[in-house]
């Protein structure tokens, strides 16, 4: 997350990009929000689908300090190339919790 908001600030330049978690990483987007105080932000969720933290987590800190909200990434029909690729084998068990194995 850190390298694309890093990516996004070198193709806006001016733009002051920040990184902020829902879940168990910090700085949290409450403390985000809280810490960009009264400055124009918006918050821009690295999601690939609408859902929980979307509606809840993210809508909820967002209407607490009064910012607006863009769209997720997806779903969106350009991710499926992307989704379909086999993720890189490097370090990653051929198996995961809860689901089948990666082959």
């Amino acid at each position: 997350m850190r390298s694309i908001a890093g990516r996004v600030a070198g193709l806006a330049p001016g733009t002051e990009v920040r990184t902020a978690f829902v879940q168990n990483a910090e700085p949290s987007l409450a403390g985000a929000l809280t810490a960009a105080g009264q400055r124009d932000v918006v918050v821009v969720p690295l999601l690939l689908s609408a859902g929980y933290h979307l509606s809840q987590d993210i809508g909820e800190a967002a209407d607490r300090s009064g910012v607006p909200v863009a769209a997720p990434l997806g779903p969106d029909p350009g991710l499926v190339p992307a989704l379909a690729e086999p993720a890189p084998r490097g370090g990653v068990p051929p198996t995961y919790p809860g689901g089948a194995g990666r082959g």
